[in-house]
């Protein structure tokens, strides 16, 4: 039987992410409590790719929060729409990933169904009645121009986009 993870299950997943920093989650809880506005990217980028995929032994919803708190850190200079800039670029360079991988879930028919990044992994997952899927890494990646405006128009609001400063005509989206 799946779990619905809903809302409450996305701050729990971020929760760990944020745990899993060791050091660094100090870090992570005084932006989000400086930055709300942020702590609600990394809620949507945790729902968006969920704790399930892993990627050369790493998680990349741990790696995505980590390089965001990282980038925020280093880039104290920039003021803050830069580093909130820097937050959310550090979770884009994460979609190049996304294009390398095929995740698949088994339906009750007894068919594959591939996910498409047209909604958040957990959600896709809850639709489909599973908790656990099947990851592969594509012969071709699909292309990241696509799956970087999909990414980035769940994890961020207009507002969130506005506010950092983010142009997405100068955001690579090279795999």
């Amino acid at each position: 039987m799946s779990r619905q993870i809903g809302k409450q299950g996305s701050v729990l997943m971020l929760k760990n992410a944020i745990q899993s920093l060791g050091r660094h989650h100090v870090t992570a809880h005084e932006i989000f409590d400086t930055w709300p506005t942020l702590y609600h990217v990394a809620l949507r980028y945790s729902r968006f790719v969920s704790p399930h995929i892993e990627v050369d032994g790493k998680n990349l919803l741990i790696t995505g929060v980590g390089a965001a708190v990282n980038a925020f850190r280093f880039s104290r200079d920039e003021g803050a729409r830069g580093q909130a800039r820097a937050f959310i670029l550090a979770l884009a360079d994460q979609s190049p990933v996304l294009c390398r991988l095929r995740m698949s879930v088994m339906t009750k028919e007894g068919r594959w169904a591939i996910w498409k990044y047209d909604q958040p992994l957990q959600d896709w997952m809850d639709f489909h009645h599973r908790s656990s899927i099947q990851i592969m890494e594509r012969e071709r990646p699909l292309p990241a121009g696509p799956v970087l405006v999909k990414f980035l128009s769940y994890i961020c609001t207009v507002g969130d986009l506005e506010l950092s400063g983010i142009q997405l005509n100068r955001v690579k989206c090279g795999v």
